[in-house]
């Protein structure tokens, strides 16, 4: 349990916020792991001290303040108390989340109105060729500025047909990416 010695609406000193910080970490539960953040930890103290300046017309950190913070954070990194490794994985893009946000397009266009369908279909269909195809948008299509016979994927760089079967799951697709950066 943190104790707080004083009421909330009394302003911290600097050195109540530098014997704050060592409190945290053992009460803290990180999401992607045991220990929490290196990053976490300094934001966290930016966002206190945004919002003690926000809420305390008077409150300000001198440099030797603002210092003394930092080594404590760094203090508690080399104790193994704070991580500089990064929490989360990187993960494909899952027919989940594509499907989540194929819907919040539609949602979008239909609750807040849209100028113009084909804008909002377009949007959307070239989302799910982007993670089917997992490449980036400008391996698809390029910019205005690039001079280039196809600067898009074209009709006739998609080929589909049904392979042993006649349902959906039998849908096999062969796609040429002509503006590709790197082996694809």
């Amino acid at each position: 349990m943190l104790l707080v010695v004083h009421s909330p609406a009394q302003k911290p000193s600097p050195q109540e916020i530098e014997r704050f910080i060592p409190s945290i970490v053992g009460k803290v539960k990180p999401l992607g792991g045991e220990i929490p953040s290196h990053v976490w930890m300094k934001t966290s103290i930016d966002t206190l001290v945004k919002a003690l300046t926000s809420k305390h017309a008077d409150f300000q950190l001198r440099v030797h303040d603002t210092d003394r913070l930092d080594a404590v954070v760094d203090s508690l990194w080399r104790k193994g108390l704070l991580t500089k490794e990064p929490k989360r994985h990187k993960q494909w893009v899952g027919v989940v989340i594509v499907r989540k946000l194929a819907s919040a397009i539609f949602e979008h266009a239909l609750s807040k109105g849209t100028r113009c369908w084909d804008v909002t279909v377009s949007r959307t269909l070239s989302l799910v060729l982007v993670s089917c195809l997992n490449s980036r948008p400008g391996d698809v299509l390029l910019s205005n500025m690039n001079e280039n016979e196809y600067p898009c994927m074209i009709y006739r760089d998609i080929h589909m047909n049904l392979a042993e079967g006649s349902t959906l799951e039998n849908l096999v697709g062969r796609f040429t990416i002509r503006n590709g950066k790197g082996f694809k």
